[in-house]
């Protein structure tokens, strides 16, 4: 009550406070720092060992253990946390707010190096990931074949130099403009495996509030291969009956490409398989 009381004294004080808290809030918006891959601060860094033929309590004792011991030296680390499976060790470094990851990630090398000094014979090297927004990954390239082998797709997938040229040819020419680092995962089966969630960030552009002049770079080379993505997204739904969300990946590929005409009949195709489901 007293609250409201000072403030019918003083109007005029009350007035030029608002007005001031909005004049600096939008000062703060305007001087806003904008980063596509902005600092996380995410502390963490994965040590990922493989060896082939090792049992989870043999990765235990002739490898995650020294792991373990020789990383308790680095600089900043607050905790590691290790898990054993077939053929795979895995390791998380979780480190104090604030250290510096850049020198945590050279020292994580370091002691790893270290480390494999007291392992088996034929150790191969790990892989030292740092968790942050660049390994997260953007889209998933989904190769299958009736008549390869689960070991033919990951060499096409893999290896550019491999027989069949014109897929590695196609690849390299339609692909070339998305971010590098993209991420495979290869399955023997030929069940459904959820993707995970994808939202592409379209800025207005499929609402028609920014808009591409016909040879900006972005509107010929770029829309058309995120266009690609998402209905190739949506084949791979409504292959295994996944219908409504095969719809919602058509729609986001016609917001980026109105005239894609393989979206539009896609989209019409889910749309009657899902109405003739629910009849």
């Amino acid at each position: 009550m007293w609250l409201l009381r000072a403030a019918l004294r003083r109007p005029i004080t009350v007035i030029v406070f608002v007005i001031a808290i909005a004049l600096c809030s939008i000062l703060a918006l305007v001087r806003m720092p904008v980063d596509i891959f902005p600092n996380l601060n995410l502390p963490v860094i994965y040590v990922a060992q493989p060896f082939g033929g090792m049992s989870p309590a043999q990765m235990e004792g002739y490898l995650v253990y020294y792991y373990e011991y020789h990383f308790l030296y680095i600089t900043g680390i607050e905790s590691v946390e290790s898990k054993s499976i077939q053929n795979v060790g895995l390791v998380k470094l979780t480190f104090q707010p604030g250290t510096d990851m850049s020198q945590a990630a050279a020292q994580t090398v370091g002691y790893v190096d270290r480390a494999r000094a007291f392992m088996p014979p034929g150790t191969v090297a790990p892989f030292v990931l740092r968790f942050d927004a660049g390994s997260v990954p953007v889209g998933y390239l989904v190769f299958s074949s009736p008549t390869r082998t689960v070991g033919e797709i990951q060499d096409v997938a893999l290896n550019r130099g491999s027989q069949d040229q014109e897929l590695t040819t196609a690849l390299a020419t339609s692909y070339q403009l998305v971010p590098q680092g993209l991420s495979f995962q290869l399955f023997a089966d030929r069940q459904f495996h959820e993707p995970s969630a994808f939202k592409l960030e379209t800025r207005g552009l499929a609402d028609g509030s920014i808009t591409l002049d016909d040879t900006d770079v972005a509107r010929v080379k770029v829309l058309p291969v995120y266009v690609t993505m998402l209905v190739n997204r949506g084949r791979y739904l409504a292959s295994h009956a996944r219908h409504e969300q095969a719809i919602e990946a058509y729609q986001q590929a016609l917001g980026l490409g109105p005239d894609s005409t393989i979206a539009r009949q896609s989209l019409a195709d889910s749309q009657r398989a899902l109405r003739g489901r629910r009849d």
